[in-house]
């Protein structure tokens, strides 16, 4: 098992630990290196390219030894299928079917009673969805949002969720930052995957 895998575990025993449940991540300058201005043009195996390491890597470990740590995509881009695509050439390993992607499209219900500020509705909405899909009741503080948008993160911050700036020095390590002291986990490992 490479170290990098061993990370990755230690960074999902730490999200357990934390009573992490959700990891919502944005798409634009987070997931990909680039912003697409949700319209992107080009092929999505030329996008694929662009996918950060410390995702593919988190992703593809998740989906395999964590089933019980849900993921998904909230952006404001309006094309959710090539996002899917895109999830599937950067992890081909992976099935990523089970990614709930919540763009700035009409064919997901808005939530009734939850402000449309930030990535609210969005992610009101993938709890909805993991609530009917698999029963489960997630609360407010396990959802993480990943976020190169101060705003965005603000706004989940303060309606109860944790939240994660992504910018040119985020590695896998910045999750250690949540729910506590990383001296207190089993070891952040010195991740240099940006």
């Amino acid at each position: 098992m490479s170290s990098n895998v061993v990370l990755v575990k230690k960074v999902i025993n730490h999200l357990r630990k934390c009573d992490i449940k959700l990891m919502a991540f944005d798409f634009d300058r987070t997931i990909v290196r680039i912003h697409t201005k949700g319209h992107w043009e080009d092929s999505t195996s030329k996008l694929a390219t662009y996918v950060v390491p410390w995702f593919k890597l988190f992703v593809t470990t998740a989906l395999e030894y964590a089933p019980d740590l849900y993921i998904s995509v909230v952006t404001f881009s309006s094309q959710p299928n090539v996002i899917k695509d895109v999830l599937k050439l950067a992890c081909p390993k992976s099935d990523t079917s089970s990614i709930i992607i919540r763009a700035s499209t009409k064919d997901w219900d808005r939530i009734k009673g939850v402000p449309v500020l930030g990535k609210q509705q969005h992610i009101a909405s993938v709890i909805q969805e993991l609530s009917r899909r698999n029963s489960c009741h997630i609360l407010q503080h396990q959802v993480v949002l990943v976020d190169d948008d101060h705003e965005n993160v603000g706004i989940a911050e303060t309606f109860g969720h944790r939240g994660v700036i992504v910018d040119d020095d985020f590695t896998l390590d910045s999750l250690f930052t949540l729910g506590g002291n990383p001296s207190e986990t089993e070891g952040s490992g010195s991740s240099n995957i940006r």
